[in-house]
């Protein structure tokens, strides 16, 4: 699904479109990039278990993991990272874009306490599984939330940071695992997802989320912080009729 929100008068002849920067693109880009913070998060799950699982094969660990134990630990992260699309998707839809983003660092917050904490291969276990349900969900959410509330000149350069977070993510987990305990480690990463809350809930929720749930004014609220203008109307007017086609078309109508 692409959503336009620059439109120009139907014609023939196609109309090209300038980059340029702008409050627009400043806005847009910055909302962007906190909202994916959530794929770093989801890089430090990756980043986090090799060099964890290396500290854990030590005799000189709290918890030390047989070869069959580190078997189940592998399998956890993607068993829940299979389900997590799902998630959200679901949630997306039922409860918007921005409240999903939201309410995922809420359980990330819990499961790096779970780690810090953690006093068998069951906890570790269950805090990677409900990562991988996390990192599944932000999968699906946040390529969709950026995209609508994106400019197509700006959609490009915001959807870099989907690979670039997800890099510096897994990155800095392989770094930091190396000098801290798992516990100091658990209580930094923790950190990310509490600034991603504190800071993203002041960001908008996706115009195109509240045409679905038919609100328009809070639509107009959206669009009018998006691009930074009052003169919203023609481009509001647009994507209404873009969110009644494709209900048509699904036959939600």
């Amino acid at each position: 699904m692409e959503v336009e929100y620059i439109f120009e008068e139907d014609t023939k002849e196609p109309t090209k479109i300038h980059f340029q920067f702008s409050r627009e693109f400043c806005i847009q880009f910055g909302i962007s990039f906190v909202a994916n913070l959530l794929i770093f998060i989801t890089g430090t799950h990756i980043g986090w278990f090799g060099p964890t699982i290396l500290k854990l094969s030590l005799n000189t660990s709290e918890i030390q993991l047989t070869s069959s134990e580190i078997s189940w630990l592998t399998a956890t992260l993607p068993l829940g990272g299979g389900i997590g699309p799902v998630f959200g998707a679901v949630l997306a839809n039922r409860i918007g874009r921005k409240n999903t983003i939201l309410l995922a660092t809420i359980p990330e917050i819990i499961t790096w306490i779970l780690i810090a904490y953690a006093k068998n291969i069951y906890h570790l276990c269950i805090a990677q599984f409900i990562k991988g349900i996390i990192g599944g969900a932000a999968v699906a959410v946040v390529p969709m939330y950026v995209a609508e509330i994106s400019s197509p000149q700006f959609r490009g350069i915001n959807g870099m940071f989907f690979q670039l977070h997800y890099t510096l993510g897994a990155l800095f987990e392989i770094l930091l695992v190396s000098f801290v305990s798992i516990m100091v480690n658990a209580w930094i990463a923790s950190i990310i997802p509490v600034l991603l809350f504190v800071i993203f809930i002041w960001m908008p929720e996706s115009p195109y989320y509240f045409l679905i749930k038919n609100e328009i004014e809070n639509a107009r609220k959206s669009l009018r912080i998006l691009k930074q203008s009052d003169n919203i109307d023609r481009q509001l007017e647009h994507l209404r009729r873009v969110v009644v086609e494709e209900q048509n078309e699904w036959g939600l109508l």
